[in-house]
């Protein structure tokens, strides 16, 4: 851990409790640090990596190898202790470079056209701007391109690139941490349910948030396997983030809640409720991640909710432009079954059971929609002018 005070970094093992003090000489910058090393820059522009002789002694090592006339414009620290990454630019391109802490020795990588190129590292690999390379390949060797997605480049572990935290997750999905092997191209899911927190560790590996609710969210370790892939522990139990609630649903001695914990998207989950009506047991997520409804101006009664009575819950969704479906979930937390109103908007749910909801449109129409269990969307059963209407489940005969 290193913290700055004045022109003093003080550094400290979490672990061992060892400290030491790098005392940064006058003239000198403050640009970064890592492990037991920090990094300058002097009024010349050169590069210095400065560490300390029995805890307090100041030693002052040029990096060599910086390209003349480059300008650094990022600083960035990943899964090594002994390395450290610069983002630079010189004659109108942005090159990505390590420099080795022990000995200030500085080689560039990965040279291309983003601006600021997302990147990760470790002690094998460095991956920058969606290209990698080995850290020990000899010179003049040019990287490999990798498949483009929209996930964040997080943290390389061993041979395998995580990948997290993507811009857009599709109705029906879960934001997950997922793996690419270096070495093989191979994919595969490392944590699911996980977003936000998620990076490197100075000693290779990694750590991310996941868990299925805000119940049993946990800090878990990645570290390599040994064999090229990767392992996971929970090391840490993240407090129980309280659910805004927007809605609540009863029906078949379930309670559903529809909401947020903070900086998670919406969702459903529920409570099984004793005899008594009081919640009996833990907090189940019943749906996947969903994208907020645009209520309508003094519209109090969005979002709507309605219990079917069968482990289901359905709400209308309102787009940008005012138009209406109906929603239904809570069969997994996968299953996202929607059925659009025509055009229909301002309308209420006026009832529900098993696979049937009854939709009172604003237009006067009124409709019933049919969401089989085996269907991947739902279908207007029937539409007539609005009446005094309810849906009942019938049982079977005796």
């Amino acid at each position: 851990m290193n913290t700055r005070d004045g022109q003093r970094v003080l550094q400290k093992h979490r672990s061992t409790g060892v400290t030491a003090t790098v005392t940064i000489p006058t003239g000198q910058a403050y640009r970064a640090a890592a492990g037991w090393s920090v990094l300058t820059m002097d009024g010349s522009g050169a590069l210095h990596v400065l560490r300390t002789v029995d805890g307090t002694l100041t030693v002052d090592t040029l990096v060599t190898g910086f390209p003349a006339g480059a300008r650094p414009v990022l600083y960035r620290t990943g899964g090594s202790v002994s390395r450290l990454a610069i983002v630079h630019t010189l004659d109108g391109k942005t090159s990505v470079g390590l420099v080795d802490l022990s000995d200030g020795a500085f080689r560039t990588y990965v040279t291309g056209d983003t601006a600021t190129p997302q990147l990760a590292y470790n002690d094998r690999w460095l991956v920058a701007d969606w290209k990698a390379i080995r850290v020990d390949a000899g010179p003049g060797t040019e990287p490999t391109a990798l498949p483009r997605t929209d996930a964040q480049l997080e943290a390389v572990v061993g041979d395998q690139l995580l990948l997290g935290n993507p811009m857009f997750v599709t109705g029906g999905a879960e934001a997950a941490l997922t793996a690419r092997s270096l070495l093989t191209g191979a994919t595969g899911t490392v944590l699911t349910s996980s977003f936000g927190g998620i990076g490197p560790t100075l000693d290779g590996g990694a750590l991310a948030t996941a868990g299925p609710s805000s119940l049993d969210w946990n800090i878990h370790r990645i570290t390599p396997d040994g064999s090229g892939g990767l392992t996971t522990a929970a090391v840490a139990e993240v407090p129980a983030a309280a659910t805004g609630v927007q809605g609540l649903a009863v029906a078949g001695g379930e309670l559903f809640l529809y909401g947020a914990t903070p900086g998670a998207s919406l969702s459903y989950s529920s409570f099984q409720l004793d005899a008594a009506g009081r919640p009996d047991g833990p907090q189940t997520r019943r749906s996947p991640g969903l994208s907020p409804s645009t209520c309508l101006t003094g519209d109090a009664a969005c979002p709507q909710l309605e219990a079917l009575g069968d482990g289901r819950v359905s709400h209308l969704w309102t787009g940008e432009t005012g138009q209406e479906s109906v929603v239904t979930v809570g069969l997994d937390t996968t299953t996202v079954l929607g059925a659009p109103t025509d055009g229909d908007s301002s309308g209420r749910i006026g009832g529900g059971t098993g696979r049937y909801v009854l939709y009172n449109g604003g237009s006067g129409k009124q409709r019933v929609v049919d969401f089989p269990r085996a269907a991947t969307a739902g279908e207007t059963a029937l539409t007539r002018d609005r009446a005094a209407a309810a849906v009942c489940r019938r049982l079977p005969a005796p």
